[in-house]
């Protein structure tokens, strides 16, 4: 299931809002997160990928706990 605060387009991540809370599930068929694209999440405490993520972006998880 994805989360409400995600952003994307395609197969690719590009934004979780700052206001995201909790646990973070990505579904299957996202391929990339890019660059910053978790920047600053300081409240979300889990992060669950699948297996289809290819690449991640530098930075992707910067600011965040």
């Amino acid at each position: 299931m994805d989360n409400k605060w995600l952003t994307m387009v395609g197969n690719t991540l590009l934004k979780c809002s700052v206001e995201a809370k909790g646990q973070i599930m990505l579904s299957e068929g996202y391929t990339k997160i890019i660059y910053g694209a978790f920047e600053h999440c300081e409240q979300i405490t889990k992060v669950t990928l699948p297996s289809t993520i290819a690449t991640i972006g530098a930075g992707a998880f910067r600011g965040c706990i």
